[in-house]
């Protein structure tokens, strides 16, 4: 069986994903975490953001929110380059908030397959373990450069997890006419590093029905 990481046929009142800012005062998530929403609130460390839709592409499972007030932060790169098998992976996000309390939570893995399910070109494979929460995480390269956005798992399997790939997610800026940025830097960064220079763009998304 095949289920988000965040299902939405079990939605209970409120629900939690991630997002990630792209572009000034714009964050991007899963169009299943936002999508169904009556509120939408952004909250981290550095305190909470009113966020409203501005567009939402189910058919690729992404999102964009608007936040009400101006953004100081950092948007995150978005990686030109091809993506190859192997490629090493880390996920920031808001897993089981809550239970888990709400700190950013980081996992590392590789990318395992460039098609999701019956060869879907829109997915990338990858193993760095999600959960629920986890949708709408970026999956950024050594550099820190956004290769994908976290959408579902395949539940009974392990470590088999998939993310939209890049390429979706700048058409659909595009389309809506949002400002990315592209990857400039060829740093590699350590996970500290990659922490420390991601964490204060991505924000646990609350959601209320």
């Amino acid at each position: 069986p095949f289920a988000s990481a965040n299902p939405s046929e079990q939605r209970p009142s409120s629900w939690t994903g991630t997002a990630f800012l792209v572009a000034p005062n714009v964050f991007m998530t899963n169009a299943h975490v936002a999508d169904g929403a009556s509120r939408i609130r952004l909250s981290s460390l550095q305190g909470n953001l009113e966020a409203e839709p501005i567009i939402s592409d189910s058919t690729n499972d992404l999102a964009l929110l608007r936040v009400a007030s101006p953004s100081h932060l950092q948007p995150l790169p978005f990686r030109s380059s091809s993506i190859g098998l192997a490629q090493a992976i880390t996920t920031l996000g808001y897993p089981l908030a809550g239970l888990m309390g709400n700190g950013i939570q980081v996992t590392q893995g590789v990318i395992s397959g460039l098609f999701g399910a019956h060869n879907d070109i829109r997915l990338l494979q990858f193993t760095a373990p999600i959960q629920p929460g986890s949708s709408g995480s970026p999956l950024l390269d050594e550099t820190g450069a956004v290769l994908g956005v976290v959408s579902s798992t395949f539940t009974h399997a392990q470590n088999m997890n998939f993310a939209i790939r890049n390429s979706l997610a700048i058409a659909l800026m595009e389309a809506a006419g949002i400002h990315y940025t592209s990857q400039t830097r060829s740093q590699t960064l350590s996970a500290a590093q990659m922490v420390t220079q991601t964490q204060n763009a991505i924000w646990r998304v609350e959601c209320a029905g």
